[in-house]
């Protein structure tokens, strides 16, 4: 393998992130160096500012700097390598993220050290802290580790040895939570799709410049305005309720205005079951989706609600087939029924689509206390 120069800090599902981050990056030089770090060997130059706001399960993206074989040769060689930096100002702010420690790992000597290497030098020093081992995207941005005059250190240690490197971009929070809560149109009660979850789905589709992206389960449209933001695409919905769909055109309308985009749609009051009479056969690259997942709240008949999605996804799977191209990919979210410490999967008819051949359990998303968790199907249309 290749030299590691870059690492990422996955989100709260980590086994999905790395399968984002192997997509948009087209490659699978990578190496999980504990839990929630991805180590990658990239030859070419990453833009990291660019690169984050792209991803949605990645927390942040550094550089690696060294592999070293114990702590010692740790605290020296990034001594050796701070005590050249020369920030443009007489005040330093640093901090540390450590992963893969044991919880009784104590970075304070550290931090002294160099706290006092840099006063030695006339600085002003400020390191910043917080009551957890990783310093949160907010902690590193707000407290200026992220400027020219500072600096978030990553140490992270593996089985056999400890790396160091640097954070250079962080997840654009501020941003995140503008586009989500400040959209004009939100459909709670509907179990409505996590936008950093819509992000992945789309990234795991791998979309090309001009292709078209349908969503048949639409929805209030988050899949299609998080794909309006990652690049120039055709932009189809179709729902079975014309406020879902009216939802959807005033959501990318705001959107389209919000950040200046330019992109084409197609909105549709249609049902699943007759969408290729809608839309033509063979007229869609993408299909990416969250479709109805049953009911979410209140006492779940599980045999029931399984039966009725297995004859729902069965139909709609085949006029997915109908309307892909050769090629094409089809990323959406089956539920999973979870009661008594036991999962249920639906099991619908694929027909001639190819699953993607991963471990399931990698494409699993939920959240504490849930009792529906969303699994990712991926299916390709060779």
């Amino acid at each position: 393998m290749a030299k590691l120069n870059y690492f990422f800090v996955l989100g709260n599902h980590p086994h999905l992130s790395r399968l984002e981050v192997e997509a948009v990056l087209a490659q699978s030089n990578c190496r999980l160096l504990s839990e929630k770090i991805l180590a990658v060997a990239s030859p070419q130059t990453l833009e990291e500012e660019k690169l984050i706001k792209r991803l949605g399960g990645t927390i942040k993206i550094g550089r690696l700097n060294a592999q070293c074989k114990d702590w010692q040769q740790l605290k020296q060689n990034l001594s050796a390598a701070l005590a050249a930096w020369a920030p443009p100002q007489q005040k330093i702010y640093f901090g540390f993220s450590t992963y893969g420690f044991k919880n009784d790992f104590n970075i304070k000597s550290l931090a002294m050290e160099l706290k006092k290497q840099w006063r030695q030098k006339g600085f002003s020093v400020r390191w910043v802290t917080s009551r957890s081992p990783e310093l949160s995207s907010v902690v590193a941005e707000q407290n200026k580790l992220l400027t020219p005059q500072g600096k978030e250190l990553v140490i992270i240690k593996d089985k056999k040895s400890f790396w160091w490197g640097e954070t250079r971009a962080v997840q654009p929070f501020k941003e995140w939570s503008l586009l989500d809560y400040g959209r004009p149109c939100r459909d709670d009660r509907s179990g409505m799709l996590p936008p950093k979850l819509a992000r992945i789905m789309i990234n795991l589709a791998r979309p090309q410049t001009n292709q078209t992206i349908l969503d048949p389960f639409c929805g209030s449209g988050t899949i299609l305005t998080e794909a309006a933001q990652l690049g120039n695409f055709q932009l189809w919905g179709s729902d079975l309720s014309k406020k879902a769909i009216a939802n959807s055109q005033e959501n990318l309308l705001w959107l389209k205005n919000k950040l200046n985009l330019k992109f084409k749609m197609r909105l549709l009051t249609a049902d699943v079951a007759r969408l290729s009479q809608y839309f033509g056969t063979s007229s869609v690259n993408r299909i990416i989706t969250e479709p109805y997942l049953g009911p979410q709240r209140g006492k779940i008949d599980i045999k029931k609600t399984t039966a009725t999605l297995n004859r729902l996804y069965t139909q709609a799977l085949k006029q997915f087939w109908l309307l892909l191209k050769p090629g094409g990919r089809v990323v959406m979210v089956w539920p999973i029924f979870y009661q008594n410490g036991k999962k249920y999967f639906l099991s619908p008819a694929l027909g001639k689509f190819q699953p993607l051949k991963t471990n399931p359990e990698c494409l699993i998303y939920h959240r504490p206390q849930q009792k529906v968790w969303r699994q990712i199907v991926i299916l390709d249309k060779f």
